[in-house]
C-alpha cells in the first residue's frame, strides 16, 4: 500500500518520541530558582553566561530525564512502525509470526 513507507516510519517515531523530552526540559526551565536569576541580574550577567553558568546546570537532570523517557518511547514506537511498516526488525518478525499463526513451542498432545 505504502511505497516509501521508511520516511513515515521516521517521522512517526520522531513525533511520538520528541515531546517527552520538550515538556521535561520546558518544567526544568520554570524550575530554575527565581534567586538564581535575580543574582544574575544583580551581576549584570550576560545572556550567554545565564544561559551556560545558570540555566543549562538547572536544567540538565529535567533533560536527560525527558531523554531517557524519549529513548524509551521511541523503542515502543520503532516495534509498531515496524509491524505496519514490514521489513525488517523485531516488530516486523512478531507480526509475521502472529499472522502465520507459527508458534515457537510445540503443543500437540504426544500419542
Amino acid at each position: 500500500m505504502f511505497k516509501k513507507a521508511d520516511p513515515a516510519a521516521t517521522w512517526t517515531v520522531f513525533i511520538c518520541s520528541i515531546w517527552p523530552m520538550i515538556l521535561n526540559t520546558a518544567q526544568g526551565v520554570q524550575r530554575v530558582p527565581q534567586d538564581y536569576m535575580n543574582v544574575a541580574r544583580v551581576l549584570n550577567l550576560s545572556e550567554w553566561k545565564i544561559i551556560t553558568k545558570i540555566l543549562f546546570p538547572s536544567v540538565l537532570p529535567y533533560m536527560l530525564t525527558g531523554i531517557r523517557l524519549s529513548i524509551g518511547t521511541a523503542w515502543l514506537v520503532i516495534v509498531a512502525a515496524e509491524m505496519l511498516t514490514g521489513g525488517v526488525g523485531i516488530g516486523f518478525w512478531v507480526w509475521d509470526e502472529w499472522n502465520n499463526l507459527r508458534s515457537s513451542t510445540s503443543s500437540s498432545p504426544s500419542s
